[in-house]
């Protein structure tokens, strides 16, 4: 039987690691914020690296957040840390796979609409044409690879593409 000091200082960790998830997504969000003022563009003379490097800053530290709460949560319903680490970091895996998925549906669909628009305006939009089958891509890739990381099992294969085979 764990010592209830034990759970108190798990549950610290946890919230902290949550404190850090915040802090993170803040510190991107105010990147974001930035970089739209200054108009998204990276120019060293002026100073433009800095939201990009506030934004990798924040995104590394609410990714490092999240593996920490997962890994704190995990290890609270005990068992080895080995094993709270590694599933942390598949469930982790599989946070950033949905995210993906989303993201690539939703980069695929406004690609189009632009694509549709610019096209129509008489303008190239060959390009966002482009971004919509990377998102496409990104969202195809994204659904086996979140089976594997949910800890499900994929969907049993044929072997055999013959209608007429009758194998059992």
């Amino acid at each position: 039987m764990k010592s209830p000091k034990g759970r108190d200082v798990k549950k610290f960790f946890r919230t902290l690691s949550l404190a850090a998830v915040g802090i993170g997504s803040t510190l991107t969000g105010f990147a974001f914020y930035e970089g739209w003022q200054r108009g998204f563009s990276l120019d060293l003379e002026l100073g433009n690296w800095d939201p990009f490097i506030k934004g990798a800053t924040g995104a590394a530290i609410a990714a490092l957040g999240a593996v920490a709460y997962l890994y704190f949560a995990h290890a609270a319903e005990g068992g080895r840390r080995r094993h709270a680490l590694a599933r942390a970091l598949r469930g982790f895996a599989a946070l950033m796979l949905s995210g993906l998925e989303m993201l690539g549906l939703l980069a695929a669909v406004s690609a189009f609409i632009i694509f549709l628009t610019l096209e129509r305006a008489g303008g190239g939009g060959i390009w966002a044409l482009g971004v919509c089958a990377c998102g496409i891509v990104t969202n195809v890739a994204a659904r086996p690879l979140l089976t594997w990381a949910k800890g499900d099992t994929p969907p049993p294969k044929e072997t055999s593409v013959a209608s007429f085979d009758d194998r059992d």
